[in-house]
Formats: structure tokens, C-alpha cells, sequence
């Protein structure tokens, strides 16, 4: 369920080395809910390496999902991430 909120609360996704940075509509439900999600993912992932981080008021908060090229892929198959060549 709270993938689903992320995927529909993200509003842009950037590559980082090792994982992937999800930038999400400050006003979304997810929004309100990433460190619930940060929490479950670490039970259920604990290979990945997962930061929430928030800036100011109105700024996008960002889920950071990494851990290295596999989790990388696995990450990106999870999210239906797809690299353009």
C-alpha cells in the first residue's frame, strides 16, 4: 500500500550512484508517511540503505533508496524504474 502512495506522491526520481532519490509532492498522503515507509522498508530490506530527508517549509521531501548495483536493479524493478539509453 505505501509503495503504491510513493509512487503516486513522487514527483520526480533522480539516479544516484548506488540507488535512486524519490522527491515527493510535500502535500501528498506519502508525504506524510515516509518514515513509516523508511521503517517497513528497513524490516523488510535490510540489504538497502534508506534516508528520509525534508527540508523546509514547502520544500519536496526526499526517500533515498540505494545499496549498491544490485539492490540498485532490484530497486528499479520494484518501482518500475526504466534507464533510456
Amino acid at each position: 500500500m505505501l509503495d503504491q502512495l510513493l509512487q503516486v506522491g513522487t514527483v520526480d526520481i533522480v539516479e544516484l550512484p548506488d540507488g535512486y532519490a524519490f522527491h515527493v509532492d510535500p502535500v501528498s498522503i506519502i508525504a506524510q508517511h515516509l518514515e513509516e515507509f523508511a521503517a517497513f522498508e528497513r524490516l523488510c530490506c535490510p540489504f538497502m540503505t534508506i534516508a528520509v530527508r525534508a527540508g523546509g517549509v514547502g520544500a519536496q521531501p526526499v526517500l533515498e533508496l540505494g545499496g549498491g548495483d544490485a539492490v540498485k536493479e532490484f530497486i528499479a524493478a520494484q518501482f518500475g524504474i526504466r534507464k533510456w539509453p
